[in-house]
């Protein structure tokens, strides 16, 4: 588990700062602002995303009655992460626009009817699952030395 734990946290905190930097030109407060300005903002919400990840699969783990789901390849866990994943993102998103610092630019294309983008929508529905399979790769492989 420790490997699985490990390389999971790598793995989500390196796929969501490059998705946090990729998306930073749909937001006002960083559109137009080079790597080196938005990095550091970035880092703080990888961490905060590595965070998420790891208590959905906590959450997960909890309704399954087994921690290893993921590195048992539970195709309905990775589902759950996923729902679960778009869910956390679109009320943190609501949260955010309404009472927080951040703003879309035209360059975020808007989801109808949930109001908020669809780039911090997909993120977590994605990358969860995706660190989960990054981590349970990882695990398999060291069980096999």
């Amino acid at each position: 588990m420790l490997v699985f734990l490990a390389v999971t946290s790598a793995a989500a905190f390196a796929l969501n700062w490059l998705w946090e930097m990729v998306q930073m030109p749909g937001y006002a407060e960083a559109a137009g602002r080079g790597w080196g300005e938005t990095a550091g903002m970035c880092t703080i919400a990888a961490l905060r995303d590595l965070t998420l990840t790891l208590s959905i699969f906590a959450i997960v783990a909890l309704a399954a009655g087994a921690a290893r789901w993921a590195i048992q390849w539970r195709w309905n866990g990775y589902l759950a992460a996923a729902v679960l994943g778009a869910l956390v993102a679109t009320g943190y998103e609501w949260r955010i626009l309404a009472f927080g610092p951040w703003r879309y630019t035209t360059a975020m294309p808007i989801i109808p009817r949930l109001g908020v983008g669809l780039w911090p929508f997909l993120q977590l529905p994605i990358l969860v699952p995706a660190s989960l399979a990054v981590g349970a790769l990882a695990a398999r492989g060291a069980n096999r030395l």
